[in-house]
């Protein structure tokens, strides 16, 4: 298996760590991810390009504000995102017939889409050097920068084992 607790034992104290070694590894080397979004139990999902921001630990997104998806995140902040690693049997990832690689990871987190400014101007720029060749994605009067701040995450190795990690509350109370 693979560690995701970064809590203290007991939970003595408020503890806010840093995001799991693994979680941090495989969101540094994807960059495509799918996105759920959902507004009166209508589900939408989109294939997102991404950045992963190891500084802040957040997702970094753009999207266009005249689109569905802009639209679902501004009545509802709350979505799922799912990240993996693996290569597919039919593109030439291929060990002994199987998709190699070694997780899928479901997200949840809250998404904010920025107003022009600093953080937007230092995200977007952050994401078009990550991002080669998406630029028509990225950069554009329309284009909104989307930022997620990761609330909980599952992870699922090759092997079918999963394993949870969650924020801890800001308003945990010390256990005497």
């Amino acid at each position: 298996g693979f560690p995701m607790t970064n809590r203290p034992p007991g939970g003595e104290k408020e503890y806010l760590p840093p995001l799991p070694l693994a979680l941090k590894t495989v969101l540094a080397n994807a960059d495509h991810c799918y996105l759920a979004t959902c507004t009166n139990n209508s589900p939408h999902l989109s294939l997102m390009v991404f950045t992963y921001s190891p500084e802040d630990e957040v997702l970094i997104m753009t999207t266009r504000r005249n689109t569905k998806k802009f639209e679902l995140l501004t009545a509802n902040r709350d979505v799922a995102i799912l990240v993996h690693d693996f290569t597919g049997r039919r593109s030439g990832g291929v060990s002994a017939g199987a998709a190699t690689g070694t997780c899928s990871i479901t997200i949840h987190g809250q998404a904010e889409a920025l107003e022009p400014g600093p953080d937007d101007d230092r995200y977007r720029a952050m994401h078009l050097e990550a991002c080669p060749g998406y630029e028509h994605f990225i950069r554009g009067d329309d284009i909104a920068v989307l930022v997620v701040k990761i609330t909980r995450a599952r992870m699922c190795n090759f092997s079918d084992e999963v394993v949870e990690w969650e924020q801890p509350s800001k308003t945990s109370t010390p256990t005497q």
